[in-house]
């Protein structure tokens, strides 16, 4: 063999060592990053679409918290230019964040902001990390299951742990984070009783009473009615009567005085009380704020008295007279509610939204509604929509829901599950409607229908026995065809009952 020959292979031998160096160079460099620890790896969190719930019930309502900004450091997670520039920039760890990930929709509620939430699975493998925000809330996505909640104030001492089981039916958690320590003394400074004592704070101010057109004007604003207290109609009723002692024939302190004490027995619940003030109010109140204040009263007392048809009315000749009126239309939605005319009710919430007036109240029942609307062609949709619903009564605020538009949704819920053939959780569902609303003929009335079926016949009498009771207390138009539909059940189930004595 020649020199250049041995040259040449010499050569060709040295450049396929330096490329064989190489690949092995990168696959080593690959299974490094593989094996990263999670918090290490790069990844960009895949884009969520509004969940159903944000369609069906959240309409035009901003979520609860907002978006958080990208920093430097983590910008590179998210996709976007990196933390460093050039061959020497250091790149910094980010804190791990909350990953998204297919699941439910989860949100941890603490007692104050800026505490850091670390979720750990089984065999306390940590799963993501997250912040509450202004708001005390953290929201992320976790699979149903059980898991570790670890909490405390920027990773630091003390740490709070509690156990959390996720469902379907349970998707938010509550937690009273332990208070903050007290901040511990500078070294070398001793304690000593001659230490100079804390200020005396000064009191608040006793706060004025409020003027009567100021609460008027505050209860007919919708997003200030739920604010007005019996507290608030008080003063203005103490201030109405001081003002009568010097002008005792002004025909419009009068009227004031009366339908502010018709306000003041309908909120102690003498709703016959509440009805006499009212209409003894209506002639002698002229001014049209008032005039509206006297037939919301009127629609309010007859909706607790369970005459919603009357309720109904008087909604409706309010909507008629004050078309620009969010809480006359909110009235006629509850009215129409309770008569289950379940298309007017959601025309009528979907124009008080549409007027300004958005409640966590009002959201449940115009969602109501909707679903009460699917039942009648598919009940396995409608129970889906019921579903989101119950989620709603986990909500801080849901307390004020009223417990009878709670029963409503409940027995329509056991009527589903009982189309379903699912009939334990049907009894479920009414039992439920029977605790948070005892005086619901409709519930009693489902109830005993389903007890029937499946022969519980001495139960199933009971349940229509009462449900007639309510039937002929209430004594609405609508309610008669159903009241003879009970009747005919109850006289069913009593022969029954008599062939197997």
């Amino acid at each position: 063999m020649s020199v250049s020959h041995a040259l040449a292979s010499i050569s060709s031998l040295a450049r396929g060592l330096r490329q064989a160096a190489a690949l092995i160079f990168i696959l080593a460099s690959l299974s490094l990053e593989a094996g990263a620890h999670p918090s290490t790896r790069r990844y960009a969190p895949p884009q969520q679409e509004p969940s159903e719930l944000d369609k069906l019930l959240l309409k035009g309502r901003q979520p609860k918290g907002g978006t958080t900004k990208p920093t430097e450091k983590t910008r590179d997670e998210a996709g976007g230019r990196p933390a460093g520039r050039g061959r020497g920039a250091r790149t910094e760890t980010a804190a791990p964040v909350a990953r998204t990930a297919v699941g439910l929709s989860v949100t941890f509620v603490a007692n104050e902001p800026e505490v850091e939430f670390t979720v750990l699975g089984t065999r306390g493998k940590m799963l993501l990390r997250g912040r509450t925000g202004p708001d005390n809330r953290f929201s992320t996505k976790l699979s149903p299951g059980k898991y570790t909640v670890s909490m405390s104030r920027g990773g630091r001492l003390p740490r709070f742990q509690q156990q959390v089981s996720v469902s379907r039916d349970i998707t938010t958690f509550n937690f009273n984070f332990p208070a903050r320590p007290k901040e511990a003394e500078e070294p070398g400074v001793a304690e000593s009783a001659e230490a100079e004592a804390a200020p005396t704070p000064t009191p608040a101010p006793t706060p004025l009473p409020a003027r009567p057109e100021a609460v008027i004007r505050n209860f007919l604003d919708p997003k200030q009615t739920e604010n007005v207290s019996a507290e608030d109609w008080r003063q203005v009723l103490s201030q109405t009567r001081d003002a009568l002692q010097h002008e005792p024939n002004n025909k419009q302190l009068k009227g004031r005085e009366l339908f502010v004490t018709g306000y003041l027995e309908y909120l102690a619940g003498n709703y016959e009380a509440a009805l006499a003030s009212f209409r003894q109010a209506a002639p002698l109140s002229t001014a049209a704020p008032e005039q509206l204040l006297v037939a919301l009263g009127l629609g309010h007392t007859h909706l607790a008295r369970d005459r919603a048809d009357e309720a109904a009315a008087a909604y409706r000749s309010a909507t008629e007279k004050w078309p620009d009126s969010a809480l006359a239309f909110k009235g006629l939605g509850d009215a129409l509610a309770k008569m289950r005319h379940s298309t007017g009710a959601d025309a009528a919430y979907g124009k008080a939204m549409s007027l300004g007036y958005v409640s966590d109240e009002l959201v449940f029942n115009k969602g109501h509604q909707e679903a009460r609307n699917s039942m009648r062609n598919d009940c396995a949709q409608a129970l889906k929509f019921f579903l989101i619903l119950k989620g709603m009564l986990n909500l801080d605020s849901a307390s004020r829901i009223r417990n009878t538009f709670q029963a409503d949704m409940f027995t329509d819920m056991g009527y589903c599950y009982a189309e379903q053939k699912q009939t334990a959780l049907a009894h479920d569902s009414y039992r439920r409607a029977n605790t948070l609303d005892p005086n619901n003929a409709w519930t009693h009335y489902r109830y005993g229908e389903s007890l029937f079926k499946e022969r519980e016949y001495a139960e199933a009498a009971r349940e229509l026995d009462r449900a007639l009771q309510l039937f002929m207390k209430r004594n609405q138009p609508g309610d008669r065809e159903d009241y003879k539909r009970v009747q005919e059940l109850k006289e069913k189930a009593d022969k029954k009952l008599s062939k197997s004595k």
